[in-house]
């Protein structure tokens, strides 16, 4: 009988593989091999400028970009998350070369482990193979969480340390042991420091933690902490080292004075324009996010669980209150950021595990009919292949726009994203070809350029490799220009369509040493 039911659990664990990967062959098959694409090209080349720095011997408490705004005009000097991955990456590269293969094939096994230990997790919970298995493969229909999960930015590895935390926190409550507890401990720090804002399910267990100080048991008969101390232990060790983090890339950035990430909050009450809002919001990146069908349910299964307060567990029913009020707060805190940040939405999927285990509970517990339906497991097995073809859509749409296969009808959203290949590859990938070019006319690695046509921190001065300066600044003045001279700048590129709209550039027009595509290149 053992025997058995290990050959099952095998044969469950191969499907979910098989599965995954397959998804994951047609996801990746271009992508996996290039480099940064489509929308947010500025963020990608941010996180690669970091990681190119760490493979030239930068120190890991000191993260460096190309662009040269921190200390005085003379280092890239800043911190925003975590950057043990950068780091871990940039030392490979310094044995093998710069390599988007290996970065893209690092991140991926992290989005693998946490999609495998939510599928774990689902089995631990419910011992049933075919929602351990489905539930994970609709959340890799996910377009930003397929897209981001191995596009260079942390958001999705921080995720996905979140997802393999839960599997510890369920094997302790299984088998009670406190080495489940600290790993788990350990993989809700390593989240919290690559990207604290997934973090919600994590309040909401401290929320737990706290409501079961008075004499409250959440799960049914019994409580979910049943060693206090121990627990009141890790979950500080969560909070302390996530903040001391944070308050020195604060305190780091403040003091070479420079900064290029939001690590503070951006409320609602700064948008701007609600139009332009609204369409970005409603017309672009909840698209991007998941699809409708995907929205709509999810949501309603979220509302739905709010009128089960007698039906379920006191656990059950605040992980779906507090972890949808979690993403509530989370949204009115950055409230402009959502109109045009598809990556933003990555803690968004914390409400898109617990809904759908919330009422995967009281299903089986009230409905056990329904449960075991053959219709449902069809009508499940149906929606996750066409959130797949969604999903496979919008990716290749990003990416090889040719490639994509018109599942999906949205046109204006299918325009913006292949306007975001039409602009990478116009507008960011020149410097990347220009690179043999700046060597061919004297152009050395080590010299700074003025990059007059980027108003990026990172694009152009990553893809040509070089450090320097963007237009980022919004220089308007020749003796901005001047002072740029003076800090190192050698060479200025700048694109020919848009030297008539800077008239503060003709005193340093006059030596032009060469021509590339669109872009003129001036000896300073």
């Amino acid at each position: 009988m053992t025997h058995k039911l290990l050959k099952l659990k095998r044969f469950s664990d191969i499907c979910f593989v098989a599965l995954f990967v397959l998804m994951s062959l047609f996801y990746y098959s271009d992508l996996i091999f290039s480099g940064p694409h489509s929308i947010h090209m500025w963020r990608q080349t941010d996180c690669l400028s970091i990681t190119e720095n760490f493979m030239s011997g930068g120190a890991f408490h000191e993260p460096e970009l190309h662009i040269l705004l921190a200390d005085d005009k003379e280092s890239g000097k800043s911190i925003g998350e975590f950057p043990l991955l950068y780091y871990f990456v940039g030392n490979i590269w310094s044995v093998t070369g710069k390599s988007y293969l290996i970065f893209r094939l690092i991140l991926f096994l992290i989005l693998f482990a946490g999609s495998f230990a939510f599928y774990k997790s689902i089995l631990l919970l419910f011992k049933n193979r075919f929602w351990a298995v489905t539930l994970p493969l609709l959340l890799f229909t996910s377009p930003a969480f397929v897209f981001y999960g191995v596009s260079f930015l942390m958001d999705v590895p921080a995720f996905a340390m979140i997802l393999i935390a839960h599997y510890f926190l369920v094997k302790y409550q299984l088998d009670n042991k406190p080495l489940l507890f600290f790993l788990s401990i350990m993989f809700f720090t390593l989240g919290g420091l690559l990207k604290v804002s997934v973090l919600i399910t994590f309040v909401f267990l401290c929320f737990i933690f706290f409501l079961e100080l008075f004499p409250v048991k959440t799960m049914g008969s019994k409580k979910f902490f049943r060693k206090p101390i121990m627990e009141l232990s890790g979950l500080f060790f969560v909070i302390l080292i996530v903040l001391s983090w944070y308050y020195y890339a604060s305190t780091f950035s403040a003091a070479h004075g420079f900064k290029f990430t939001f690590n503070s909050i951006f409320p609602i009450y700064k948008v701007r324009d609600w139009d332009y809002f609204y369409n970005g919001f409603f017309g672009k990146m909840t698209y991007l996010f998941f699809s409708r069908t995907v929205l709509f349910l999810v949501t309603a299964l979220g509302i739905f669980n709010l009128f089960l307060y007698k039906k379920l567990p006191l656990f059950a029913y605040f992980a779906n209150f507090v972890v949808l009020l979690g993403c509530i707060m989370f949204f009115l805190l950055w409230t402009p950021l959502f109109d045009n940040h598809d990556y933003y939405y990555i803690p968004y999927l914390s409400f898109f595990v617990v809904a759908p285990i919330v009422s995967l509970w009281y299903t089986k517990t009230y409905h056990p009919t329904l449960w075991q339906s053959i219709y449902m497991k069809i009508a499940v097995s149906l929606f996750v292949v066409f959130n797949f073809l969604y999903c496979y859509d919008i990716t290749m749409t990003r990416v090889k726009p040719e490639r994509g296969i018109g599942f999906v009808k949205h046109k204006d959203l299918i325009k913006f994203l292949k306007w975001g290949y039409r602009n990478t590859e116009a507008n960011c990938y020149i410097y990347e070809r220009m690179k043999p070019y700046l060597l061919e006319i004297g152009i050395k690695p080590e010299d700074r350029l003025l990059m007059m046509s980027d108003k990026s921190f990172s694009i152009s001065l990553y893809l040509s490799g070089h450090k320097g300066w963007t237009a980022f600044t919004n220089y308007k003045t020749e003796d901005q220009i001047e002072e740029l001279i003076n800090k190192g700048a050698k060479y200025m590129i700048v694109y020919r369509s848009s030297i008539e709209k800077k008239p503060f550039l003709q005193p340093f027009l006059k030596k032009r040493i060469g021509s590339f595509e669109k872009a003129d290149i001036y000896e300073l």
